[in-house]
């Protein structure tokens, strides 16, 4: 797994630790799941992210351009 949380510069700190600057974590790590099959098909029972990195985002560079991506089909969980 890979994540990158982006904020406004100096807004906010990440679990209680502020950086003057930081505008955001990456994060690299791994999900852990559980599924219960139903009559209804397979569900997730249990989810949870485990970071095993955090690297700090500080300084320039927090520019994050906006991507034309195609959205989520409504019905792709069906």
């Amino acid at each position: 797994m890979f994540d990158q949380l982006v904020w406004e510069p100096g807004s906010r700190g990440f679990r209680g630790i502020d950086l003057p600057g930081q505008w955001g974590i990456r994060g690299y790590g791994h999900y852990e799941e559980e599924y219960r099959r139903t009559a209804a098909g397979w569900r997730i029972s249990f989810m949870r992210l485990s970071r095993l990195r955090i690297e700090p985002l500080v300084g320039p560079g927090h520019d994050i351009p906006a991507y034309d991506l195609v959205g989520l089909m409504p019905d792709w969980l069906d």
